[in-house]
């Protein structure tokens, strides 16, 4: 059966987080699921949290969702307490279908669009306060969704500019998957990455980089940027894990049983806390040790070990690939 965190738990860990935070500069809570406005309850009553420490507008108020299930009253409350919004949508109509679907087959696509035209209506700043996540798969037409997204705001009727998140999907677990549908998808991928960059690298080199459309930058600008920034010297003997962040500090990601977990990314075999005890710090040294342990010999030998973003979800990878 399905389940889900309840409005209880939800004021428990928004405390807890704003108990542990005060000295952030900036502080923000994200709720996701699955679908959160499934779950509407827990998104009022983190707000509630938020509001009986008076702190709506000061702490960054964020709902990742699928942008399918937005009516008035969700509209009401996203625009009553400065929610902000990240968006799942993939590029055009055709593009989006390929793995946001209903149960029913149908693609989300003009839900969407409708959605966020709805949204539009009500929240004059709505491109200050979203932001649209875009998963890259198979047959990876980066282009055209870059092309997508750069007229997106003007067919809306939104002003500004839109801020977009690019991932590539790990599709590792449902390959056989795609080799069916699209039998070539690896050269494909090959191709299309390998144009992409070299269309970034061009406008970089030219000064044009400004004139980029937001999926280049968004795909591009860290790691391109981390390469020209990396250091000339000899790798030292002993480094550290650079691609890591610190747990429970840049994000701590609690489940619907109040556990603690480095992040969305890691399973219940790197718990490191929980609501009621708050963070082990003995968890987190033994989350280090068995990173350490897991690449240790890999990557001193690695000429790319100050540009690798490797970090603890490597634990859930197989070893004999995961690193590779």
């Amino acid at each position: 059966p399905r389940r889900h965190m309840s409005p209880d738990l939800a004021r428990r860990a928004v405390n807890f987080y704003l108990e542990h935070s005060s000295e952030s500069d900036a502080r923000a809570i994200s709720l996701y699921g699955g679908e959160p406005l499934l779950n509407r309850e827990v998104i009022e009553a983190a707000i509630e949290a938020v509001g009986e420490r008076g702190l709506i507008g000061e702490i960054k108020l964020n709902v990742v969702t699928n942008c399918t299930l937005v009516n008035d009253r969700i509209v009401d409350m996203i625009v009553d307490n400065d929610l902000h919004l990240q968006i799942s949508l993939d590029g055009p109509r055709h593009i989006h279908a390929d793995n946001r679907v209903l149960a029913s087959g149908k693609g989300t696509h003009d839900i969407v669009i409708e959605n966020l035209k709805r949204l539009a209506d009500r929240i004059p700043d709505l491109a200050r306060r979203t932001l649209f996540e875009v998963t890259i798969a198979p047959p990876y037409r980066i282009s055209a969704i870059d092309t997508y997204f750069q007229s997106l705001f003007d067919e809306l009727g939104i002003d500004g500019d839109p801020m977009v998140m690019a991932n590539f999907a790990n599709i590792s677990h449902v390959e056989d998957l795609y080799e069916e549908k699209y039998p070539n998808y690896r050269d494909a991928y090959t191709a299309e990455y390998r144009k992409a960059v070299d269309h970034y690298v061009s406008y970089c080199v030219e000064g044009r980089r400004d004139e980029l459309g937001p999926v280049y930058k968004a795909a591009f600008d860290r790691s391109m940027g981390a390469l020209y920034r990396r250091s000339g010297s000899r790798v030292p003997e002993e480094i550290g894990l650079g691609g890591c962040c610190v747990p429970g500090v840049r994000k701590l990601y609690v489940d619907l049983d109040g556990r603690f977990l480095p992040c969305e990314r890691m399973s219940y075999d790197y718990v490191i806390g929980d609501v009621e005890k708050g963070i082990s710090h003995d968890m987190v040294d033994n989350l280090y040790k068995d990173l350490g342990a897991a690449v240790r010999d890999r990557c001193l030998s690695c000429w790319a070990v100050r540009l690798c973003g490797l970090c603890f979800t490597y634990l859930e990878r197989d070893g004999s690939n995961g690193g590779e």
